[in-house]
């Protein structure tokens, strides 16, 4: 280590004994503040942070309170940082919810990555259901509900970006093993819904796109069935 470097490293650590020496308790930890929270109370990230009243900022093991404070079920990612001011920073990022999944009855947050990560409120429920999940998917193939859940979300996804149908247009898309994906848009009941046959999605959203060209109208209560390969099926849905 250069001499100069190895002398700036010293007055740094005898700078920090001295401020110890003659400030002993701004080496106690004054506060712990979050950036980045939303949804997550930040009385219960807190609480999960574990850091004590008393404690000095040495103390602190930012390793085990981004841990902690990752148990929160909003939180995807922490990063602690400690202070010479004795502030504890701790900055979160949280799930971003994209749709809900029914299973069991139940109705949980997926992320964009296709992971549920909390059961869902009942004051937001303003998502996508993916719904046509089950332990019987789970037996024929365990990895088979997580690619069903990704198929869904790329659908809906590739759908709003070719501007095909607006994600929130879509209030559900129901899996069957024997039919594939529909895609049941919102709006005044009945509404229009879209089946996708298994595979070969690229050309289904292509023959939707024509479809849509040509002026079919998906405010209209409609059925339309995308996955024969040559000729599309729209029909009117009977009240």
């Amino acid at each position: 280590m250069p001499w100069y470097r190895s002398a700036a490293l010293t007055v740094v650590v005898l700078s920090v004994a001295a401020f110890g020496l003659v400030r002993p308790e701004r080496l106690y930890v004054s506060k712990v503040e979050f950036e980045g929270h939303a949804r997550a109370h930040e009385a219960e990230l807190r609480h999960l942070s574990g850091v004590r009243n008393g404690a000095t900022i040495w103390e602190v093991d930012v390793a085990d309170v981004s841990a902690s404070v990752l148990l929160h079920p909003w939180v995807s990612k922490v990063t602690t940082t400690r202070r010479l001011d004795g502030t504890v920073h701790v900055a979160v990022q949280e799930h971003d919810p994209v749709a809900l999944l029914s299973h069991g009855g139940q109705l949980y947050y997926l992320d964009a990555g296709g992971r549920p990560f909390m059961r869902a409120l009942t004051d937001d429920l303003d998502h996508p259901i993916i719904s046509g999940l089950g332990p019987e998917l789970e037996q024929v193939n365990p990895e088979l509900p997580d690619l069903v859940v990704n198929d869904a979300l790329w659908l809906m996804e590739q759908m709003h970006e070719r501007g095909l149908v607006d994600r929130q247009q879509i209030s559900e898309v129901r899996f069957s093993r024997t039919r594939g994906f529909t895609v049941q848009l919102a709006g005044s009941q009945p509404a229009a819904r879209v089946l996708f046959g298994f595979g070969s999605y690229e050309r289904q959203l292509d023959h939707l796109a024509s479809l849509l060209h040509r002026g079919v109208d998906l405010s209209e209560p409609l059925h339309v069935d995308v996955a024969p390969r040559t000729v599309a099926i729209v029909r009117p849905i009977e009240a």
